[in-house]
């Protein structure tokens, strides 16, 4: 026979399911056998007791008074000493699994329940496998929600046989199933509170790794005072090792829609169990009825389940949506936690009540915690518009701001490489390189000068400087440019001393501004040819754009170091400026030439580049981060001891900032043959990721756990968004928020920087942020992300100082602000540029207090990535795709927190309507 609720097959002599309990109606019981029975569950069924005499059997193995009359021949007698030290009281039962027994602990004077293989199974290797499991894993979970198991042993049996038993609670009550059967549907507060205490038992489980795989009211028992106990872990497993395990283990009327399909295993799947059960409590029916395997497995996959409100009108719409999520088909979309289910039903707040007991809440606890908090369809629409705007705003903020758009669009840095090679060529040196790199820089001194003026409007002058202050900066050589940190090639990185080494210096329009060559020098005599020979230097004078005859000789007064036996100097007009050329050259071949720029005459005798106020600040901020970092590591240290820490969000932060800044190492580095790959080359590229990552790991273990148990609201969506509950609308919300802060923060750091295109303001310098190549910007916005993670933990470490010794949280904001202010006034004009670092400290300390620590890394990251390149509508800029791919990062993080903070709705619509 089938059991008509669960498809379970049932012995001959029994009228009760050993699956599920239900009662066999004798007349119309189903005789179809099962076509594809569970491999595990339905082959060693649950355990059960199989009464004889009418009564509602007591499916718990640890449950239900001593009995008598239980249709089976009982292996001990009540009496009966085990082991020298279990007395056996009466039996509680008999099915697939084992039989149970009440037995009292002599040496303990406690009572137990003992749980025996049946004989059939003694050598079943699947069976005590199974067995030794159960204890392995229960023994793991300390929880007053989950039935503790103690021990397992084995005795010989007078059949001469060894006989294996575990010892566990014993449990004076009744289970769900049972308690249902006798009264029907629960009512509601007493629904609500088994809900709560068994959402509290699994997710113990959970914290553990465990999943239970056959959740169901049989399994979940209630002492005499009413307390819930989560029993039987036969079929449980660790999440890690169930990955590869496809079995479709459990009882198949409370089994996930994956484990029928034979799909990853995962927590998730014990909460559509529990959605089952907490549907069946609520309403007293089941959502699912079929007599088959193949029909349940179908039902799971193509039937619509009917509410809860279509049996019980008056079911409370809250706890009819966290069922109906608990039985999403889609795992992704059922809630992230047991905790967070708990939290989702009417008048449930564990972590208030968790953090009342002076206990510190899971990080999991902290991310069900607090309302859903997305935003309406109008408000998001309306966040999403202003993004935009203020993105437009940043690019015209942008051109008038970045160096490189104040000046005329100029050649891409490989078309500069090139013109780079075809003058070293046509000056005699023709053979290839072996290597070669490039990179862009400003021109010595350009700040100081362009600080010294004051007038309106002087960055309009720039695009007239000749040559243009940004170069590009091409050096070859005839062996390998093996660099050492940051890896990456520049005039002295490796140091220019191998004969042939050549370094180019070319402005934007491609002139030659400086060149560079080691010669070979020998100790030979010079030819006379060679002695008398002078070089015709209108080939350099005409790859600089200049004429050789409107320039006068002079004394040659300044030189580099390297080997010359003749210097030449030149001075002259080019478009109304004084214009002074210095070479030299060796055995008659050019080794050095260069253009002095027109601004090197103005600089002012006395230029205080940094004031006083920015070494004292420069040296406070690394004396706090050096104490908040002991700090931080001592209580990360303590922390862990004491098992609070949140380990999987630490280990995650540290793998992502580690991964972040290697991407950014092996991108932007210079790879020089096979030394590239040296053992030495990857101590020190990983030496830095991982250095990193170790500083992130000690604060954040260190402070978040204090956090969440004095400032939670700052990790909900945080923790949620560490879970994998990226479609959480309070995720959503504090994106689109971050994204929003950050492009306001941008505006407002690109307006000072700007404000000289306009007003007379000394000591703001024109910005020069843009990478040379498309493989430089991609590390560039991995690496963007360190610095948000790093400054936002160090603003929870601030406000973890602060709280400690004021007991405000007001004062603790306060003293974050100030902090921020101090590095803004790091700065070449920190009191001219005050207001506005006041504004910004305001925004982001306004962000972190409403949007916690997820929209705070999302504001400071939008901000870097706006700020840190140069955007422009000009698209016939050799930089321009960079730009625009700027816009898009930025644009698709608003988007999707705009799409998720209205719960995935149909936004636009919504907004119609409104």
């Amino acid at each position: 026979m089938v059991c008509s609720s669960c498809a379970h097959e049932i012995p001959p002599a029994s009228r009760f399911c050993p699956s599920c309990g239900s009662e066999v109606d004798l007349k119309n019981s189903p005789t179809v056998s099962l076509n594809s029975p569970p491999e595990r569950g339905a082959q060693i069924p649950p355990l059960g007791p199989l009464p004889s005499d009418g009564s509602p059997p007591n499916k718990s193995p640890r449950s239900g008074p001593p009995s008598s009359g239980f249709g089976y021949e009982a292996r001990y007698v009540p009496g009966a000493t085990l082991a020298d030290r279990y007395r056996i009281v009466s039996p509680l039962g008999k099915g697939g699994m084992g039989e149970v027994y009440r037995a009292e602990d002599m040496k303990l004077g406690q009572t137990v329940a003992l749980k025996f293989l049946p004989q059939s199974l003694a050598k079943n290797p699947e069976a005590l496998s199974q067995f030794t499991r159960e204890v392995r894993l229960t023994r793991q979970i300390s929880h007053p929600n989950v039935c503790r198991v103690f021990d397992i042993g084995e005795i010989p049996g007078a059949d001469g046989k060894v006989h294996t038993f575990l010892t566990m609670e014993f449990v004076d009550g009744e289970d769900l199933a049972s308690l249902m059967r006798r009264i029907g549907r629960l009512p509601s507060d007493k629904a609500l509170e088994i809900a709560r205490q068994t959402c509290a038992g699994l997710a113990a489980a959970h914290e553990q790794e465990i999943i239970h795989r056959d959740l169901k009211p049989a399994n979940v028992m209630l002492d005499g005072r009413g307390r819930v106990r989560i029993t039987d872990f036969g079929l449980a497993g660790i999440s890690a090792e169930l990955q590869d395990d496809h079995e479709r283990a459990g009882t198949p009327a409370y089994m996930s829609p994956e484990q029928f399909s034979g799909g990853d295993i995962t927590p998730k799947s014990d909460l559509y169990s529990l959605g089952l059960v907490l549907y069946e409590i609520f309403t007293g029916k089941r959502p699912f009825t079929a007599t088959t395997m193949n029909e349940m497995a179908q039902q799971r996959e193509k039937s619509a389940i009917t509410l809860p409100s279509a049996y019980v009108k008056e079911i409370d719409p809250l706890v009819e949506r966290v069922i109906m999520r608990c039985l999403e088909k889609d795992p992704a979309k059922r809630p992230v936690s047991a905790i967070q289910v708990a939290a989702a039903l009417p008048g449930g707040d564990p972590l208030a009540a968790a953090i009342a007991a002076g206990d510190t809440p899971s990080p999991e606890m902290v991310a069900a915690a607090g309302i859903e908090g997305g935003l309406a369809p109008w408000l998001a629409s309306t966040v999403l518009g202003a993004i935009i705007i203020l993105l437009g705003v940043n690019v015209f903020l942008s051109e008038r701001s970045q160096l490189l758009n104040l000046l005329p669009a100029g050649k891409s840095p490989e078309i500069l490489q090139e013109d780079s090679r075809k003058i070293l060529q046509s000056i005699g040196y023709a053979e290839p390189p072996v290597d070669s790199g490039y990179w862009l820089e400003v021109a010595t001194d350009y700040w100081v000068h362009s600080n010294a003026l004051v007038s309106p409007g002087r960055y309009r002058g720039v695009a007239k400087e000749f040559p243009s202050p940004i170069r590009l900066e091409y050096r070859q050589s005839p062996g390998p440019l093996q660099t050492s940190y940051p890896f990456q090639v520049n005039a002295d990185n490796p140091s220019a001393t191998l004969p042939g080494d050549a370094i180019v210096s070319l402005d934007t329009q491609g002139r030659l501004t400086r060149l560079r060559v080691i010669p070979l020098v020998s100790s030979d005599p010079v030819p006379a040819a060679q002695s008398e020979a002078t070089y015709d230097w209108r080939i350099l004078f005409a790859a600089s754009e200049l004429n050789l005859n409107d320039f006068k000789p002079v004394a040659a007064t300044w030189y580099p170091r390297d080997p010359m036996d003749q210097q030449f100097a030149w001075e002259g007009q080019h478009d109304g400026q004084a214009i002074r050329v210095q070479a030299g050259t060796y055995r008659g071949k050019p080794v050095f030439f260069q253009i002095l720029e027109s601004w090197r005459n103005e600089i002012p005798p006395v230029y205080n580049e940094r004031l006083g106020a920015y070494r004292f600040v420069n040296r406070m901020n690394l004396t706090l981060a050096s104490s908040l970092f002991c700090l931080a590591g001592f209580l990360a240290f303590r922390n862990i001891r004491m098992g609070r820490s949140d380990l999987r969000g630490g280990l995650r932060g540290s793998a992502l900032l580690f991964i972040a800044l290697l991407i950014w190492i092996v991108l932007n580095s210079h790879w020089a043959g096979d030394a590239a790959w040296g053992w030495g080359w990857w101590q020190l590229a990983v030496a830095l990721p991982a250095g990193i990552g170790f500083q992130y790991a000690a604060f954040y273990l260190g402070l978040e756990p204090y956090f969440r148990r004095t400032w939670p609201e700052l990790l909900i969506s945080w923790s949620r968004a560490w879970a994998g509950d990226i479609r959480n609308p309070l995720v959503g919300r504090d994106v689109l928020m971050g994204v929003l802060i950050g492009t306001t923060a941008a505006g407002l750091f690109q307006f000072q920087e700007a404000a000289p295109y306009w007003f007379s303001i000394r000591s703001v310098t024109p910005a020069f942020r843009v990478d040379p190549n498309l493989a430089a910007f991609i590390g560039g916005l991995s690496a963007g992300i360190i610095n948000p993670f790093l400054n936002a933990i160090g603003s929870l470490a601030v406000i973890f100082v602060m709280l400690k010794v004021t007991r405000r949280k007001s004062v603790a904001v306060f003293g974050v602000g100030a902090i921020w202010i101090l590095f803004a006034l790091q700065s070449e004009n920190p009191w001219g540029l005050l207001p506005i670092s006041i504004v910004i400290a305001v925004l982001m300390t306004t962000c972190m207090v409403q949007n916690g620590a997820l929209g705070l890394v999302v504001a400071m990251y939008v901000e870097y990535a706006i700020r840190f390149q140069s955007l422009t509508w000009d698209l016939s800029r050799w930089y321009a795709p960079f730009s625009v791919i700027t816009l898009l990062v930025v644009l698709a993080i608003a988007l999707y927190g705009f799409y998720i903070s209205a719960g995935g709705r149909r936004i636009i619509a919504h907004a119609l309507e409104d």
